[in-house]
């Protein structure tokens, strides 16, 4: 795939929307009280069905051409959560270079992701 604007626009636009979805969903746990004190649940309901949905999608081939896939995986599924981009990349990880790779891919995910977010706390 080649870089053009109409990507961009498509990833933005997508964006918009899954960040759109994001704020709702973490809104709508808390206002339905099942989980007042802190926004993890809306945090695990976006991210399994962003997982589920790119699952679907990218495991399905369903995305037609560069710019659905941008506007969609990119754009949408990007903003409404990342999480769904580190599922895909780690199972497509583990079908081509088996468990350990993966295993070590979300290994380091988790100890740099934790570790930067740290840091940055006691910077601040």
């Amino acid at each position: 795939m080649t870089w053009n604007w109409t990507h961009l626009v498509a990833a933005m636009a997508g964006g918009g929307l899954g960040a759109g979805l994001r704020f709702s969903v973490s809104w709508w746990t808390q206002a339905m009280r099942w989980n007042p004190q802190q926004a993890s649940l809306g945090t695990l309901v976006v991210n399994v069905a962003g997982c589920l949905m790119i699952g679907l999608l990218l495991g399905g081939q369903r995305l037609s051409t560069d710019w659905h896939r941008v506007f969609v995986v990119t754009g949408l599924l990007g903003g409404l959560t990342t999480f769904s981009a580190l599922g895909w990349e780690t199972f497509a990880l583990y079908e081509t270079h088996g468990v350990a790779r993966a295993g070590m891919y979300v290994a380091l995910h988790l100890i740099l992701g934790l570790g930067a977010v740290f840091l940055g706390s006691e910077l601040a």
